[in-house]
């Protein structure tokens, strides 16, 4: 899994940053400096040593940097370390050896750039020998175009303003897949929209527009503003999860695949494109029932196992959960006969956590999947960007669009 967050100057940006993130290669390896020695202060003894280092992210380590060694004397040696700061890091290893290339043991001093070996003994180990710390699951960048053209909403037709299109393909968690992803960001000045149209596709044809990719979806939306943009990207090489903050409203997307029920020969490409709207013209600050998270959606479709396109709704236009046929549970309770503003957190403070389930009641009650990394979480005492720690496994909490209910949050896992 790879994380980045930061902050936009725009809707624009927001998706630059994000294509940027996600076809970014892996974590360069550290650059090592000369080390220095001092006779007190450790137990290392007279010998001569070797050092690497490594960088870590949520996704692994790098390979070993250059190698440097240094030769102490006495019985109380100490050995001081230093590198140059790898961007994206989230810590380093320090890998001792006592003979060139065999470096056997190895130190994990955190989110830094020195370190002074003291002569501790370590955790016995030896650098990898490929580089797992991916930053952004691999995905590739088809093409891209500046925009510059306008485009007839079909939804009441209103000309919105084309600023970009982006194609993208993602090799799925084995490496060899085509999960494709096509995103566009445009505006309509008049309207104060300045937002995402999501498409999934099945394909990628250079000489089609991006309207008429092969096996194009319909549209799912993502309302955002013209100006700065908090942001948290979750991705792996199947899939995408956008987090972003619009003043005190949670926008959110998903795209990419999700974790079917079935074999891959039952259900070979379990696409989903989710945004926040099916409406091009929704703006960010809109209270309405058709503004919904992704999780709790109006505006996800989903790949069908005939070819098609399914919208998944967890509300009609009464607001009614109950009445819609395919869904996410537990934000809809269609399957069963629970209010989940019901369920609370645990009497010692911790969250129970729900997987996002897809789940369909009609012709007969069946769940479809997963979504990848998305839980449900009650929303007693939580609050959007906040942190939950379960099994050592870290979660991001966000919120339902404007929404901040008990029933209105979901906890995306980070680490």
């Amino acid at each position: 899994m790879s994380v980045s967050s930061g902050t936009a100057t725009g809707y624009t940006d927001l998706l630059t940053k994000l294509v940027a993130f996600l076809t970014a290669g892996p974590l360069s390896a550290p650059a090592q400096n000369a080390p220095t020695t001092a006779a007190t202060g450790g137990t290392l003894a007279a010998a001569t040593y070797y050092f690497v280092i490594t960088a870590l992210n949520a996704s692994g380590e790098t390979v070993a940097s250059n190698e440097r060694s240094i030769a102490t004397t006495g019985a109380t040696s100490t050995v001081t370390l230093s590198w140059a700061a790898v961007t994206g890091a989230t810590g380093y290893r320090v890998y001792r050896g006592t003979a060139a290339g065999a470096e056997s043991v190895y130190f994990a001093p955190g989110n830094v750039t020195t370190f002074t070996d003291t002569g501790a003994a370590g955790t016995a180990g030896a650098p990898p020998a490929t580089n797992t710390a991916a930053t952004g699951g691999g995905w590739t960048q088809l093409a891209s175009d500046a925009g510059g053209g306008t485009y007839t909403e079909p939804q009441g037709g209103s000309i919105s303003t084309i600023d970009a299109d982006y194609y993208l393909k993602a090799p799925g968690l084995s490496g060899t897949e085509a999960i494709y992803v096509n995103l566009q960001a445009y505006h309509n000045v008049a309207l104060a929209t300045y937002n995402w149209r999501m498409r999934g596709a099945t394909g990628y044809n250079a000489s089609a527009t991006f309207y008429a990719q092969p096996g194009t979806s319909p549209d799912a939306f993502l309302s955002l503003w013209n100006s700065s943009i908090p942001y948290t990207f979750v991705a792996n090489a199947q899939r995408v999860i956008v987090i972003a903050q619009i003043g005190s409203v949670w926008e959110s997307a998903y795209l990419g695949k999700f974790l079917p029920v079935g074999q891959p020969s039952q259900y070979p490409y379990p696409l989903m494109v989710a945004g926040t709207s099916s409406n091009p013209t929704t703006v960010y600050s809109n209270a309405g029932i058709g503004h919904h998270a992704f999780f709790d959606p109006n505006a996800a479709w989903v790949y069908w196992l005939d070819g098609s396109w399914q919208q998944f709704q967890n509300h009609d236009a009464t607001y009614d959960t109950t009445t819609t046929v395919v869904n996410v549970w537990p934000w809809a309770f269609g399957l069963g006969n629970y209010q989940p503003s019901s369920i609370l957190a645990n009497l010692d403070g911790s969250y129970p956590l729900f997987r996002a389930t897809l789940e369909m009641s009609t012709p007969a009650p069946n769940v479809l999947g997963f979504l990848d990394g998305v839980f449900f979480a009650p929303g007693q005492s939580l609050s959007s960007g906040s942190t939950i720690t379960v099994s050592a496994q870290t979660y991001i909490a966000v919120q339902d669009v404007f929404r901040t209910g008990y029933n209105n949050f979901a906890a995306i896992l980070e680490v």
